[in-house]
């Protein structure tokens, strides 16, 4: 199953992506579904109005985290270039809260990829 939030003229809204169509689920992104108990029965059987695939604008799929932390897999090359050793685990970053992307950075849009897969 596949989660997304994405932006509407209505405001943000959670789907499921199907094969054909966005499942709106009745939530107003997917970090407010994820809290429900029961959350993964909820989104599967949800049958709200649906929205065609083509033109979804996606939002951050959790569009106000309580922690984001940041998986340094680009900084390989980083530690290489000074000469350092490779350590024997990715390296973890909490961002601060000011410096997180914004949706129209490249970050940003990985960021508001999907759930799931």
């Amino acid at each position: 199953m596949r989660l997304a939030t994405i932006r509407t003229a209505g405001g943000m809204r959670a789907v499921r992506i199907d094969d054909n169509a966005a499942v709106a689920l009745g939530h107003p992104d997917v970090g407010s579904l994820l809290h429900r108990p029961g959350w993964r029965a909820e989104a599967a059987e949800a049958d709200g109005p649906q929205l065609p695939l083509d033109g979804l604008d996606y939002a951050p799929v959790v569009t106000s985290p309580e922690k984001i932390i940041c998986v340094g897999l680009n900084y390989r090359s980083h530690i290489q270039e000074m000469g350092r050793e490779l350590p024997g685990y990715p390296t973890l970053l909490r961002p601060r809260p000011d410096r997180r992307p914004r949706p129209d950075h490249a970050a940003g849009r990985l960021a508001a990829g999907r759930l799931g897969g």
